[in-house]
């Protein structure tokens, strides 16, 4: 174990592992400071810890080399929500965060990344997006939270105070009685039945979407029984996959029986018994889920003529209104 100063001053802190090879603890202000790092780490060969010490070492190599987006794609892959892989939307978001919004930051090498470069990029985003702005620091955040945790770099730059205490829900606008019942007046007659639905069962889109006829059951003078099993996700490239409800929410929703008729209805106009026939399919072949943006332009009309501010995903927050 040795110490040697450089011209520039600073003192190199040297030493052989337990392994035969030379090391360098890297560079300090003071021979002291140099000579500190050295015991530290012959204590810990005598403790028989080393192992964490050369583990580290590896980890901060490796650092060097790494740029954010190779740490964010390596944070992705491992990432999990509630014990299960993050979903393809989720990934997807991800990437437009470091693709779109830290395009000056993407291909930086995460040990060159600095406190005041991110404080930097916050201030320029500005606040007409504070919300898209919060998440994408969050994001940010978490990954190099794990780039500090995995050892590639010192500590976590993102220190920001209050930024994670940005309002990130707009409050949903809930559906008065007439406005409900306005909505189901100007359906287009195959989707009276998924916003009747809608209002009462509190579905998300994805799973009112994915509604096949083997997930309705008729119950006497009560009304229909719905299952909610699975949901549609929408995907870039028009691609779609279908996989659990949010959450894991699966459930069983009871509807009333002031809309029976509506849903009774549907089903006479579906012509099939078929129990893998989607409820709301985009083509006559029960087959063809409703595109996302199909959906949505024919929610922007509903919305013009009944003066609705919501959306979609506000109605489930409007359960019963369409029958009170």
């Amino acid at each position: 174990m040795s110490v040697r100063k450089f011209p520039s001053g600073k003192w190199q802190a040297r030493y052989t592992d337990p392994e035969g090879l030379r090391r360098s603890l890297g560079t300090y202000q003071t021979k002291q400071a140099a000579e500190r790092a050295l015991r530290e780490v012959l204590q810990d060969i005598d403790r028989g810890t080393w192992e964490l010490t050369r583990d580290s070492f590896r980890a901060a190599q490796e650092g060097k080399a790494l740029t954010l987006d190779q740490v964010a794609e390596r944070y992705r892959k491992l990432g999990t929500r509630g014990g299960k892989a993050l979903s393809p939307r989720t990934l997807g978001e991800y990437e437009r965060y470091l693709a779109r919004d830290l395009m000056e930051l993407q291909h930086s090498p995460i040990r060159s990344i600095t406190r005041q470069q991110i404080e930097s990029w916050w201030i320029e985003y500005g606040d007409t997006r504070s919300v898209l702005r919060q998440r994408v620091y969050s994001h940010l955040k978490s990954v190099m939270r794990y780039a500090s945790d995995s050892g590639f770099i010192a500590e976590n730059p993102c220190k920001i105070r209050g930024a994670g205490s940005v309002q990130t829900r707009v409050p949903e606008v809930i559906a008065t009685k007439a406005e409900a019942a306005h909505i189901l007046e100007v359906s287009p007659p195959k989707l009276k039945a998924l916003f009747a639905i809608a209002l009462w069962g509190g579905l998300r889109k994805g799973e009112l979407l994915e509604l096949r006829r083997k997930d309705l059951e008729q119950l006497d003078q009560l009304g229909y029984t719905i299952s909610i099993q699975r949901a549609v996700v929408w995907l870039p490239k028009g691609l779609i996959q279908v996989r659990e409800p949010k959450w894991s929410s699966r459930r069983k929703v009871g509807l009333p029986g002031a809309i029976s008729e509506v849903i009774l209805s549907h089903l006479k106009a579906m012509g099939t018994i078929d129990p893998e026939a989607l409820l709301f399919p985009y083509q006559n072949d029960f087959s063809e889920h409703y595109p996302n943006h199909a959906l949505n332009r024919l929610w922007e009309k509903i919305r013009k003529e009944t003066g609705y501010k919501g959306s979609i995903h506000s109605l489930r927050h409007s359960p019963g209104l369409a029958t009170e």
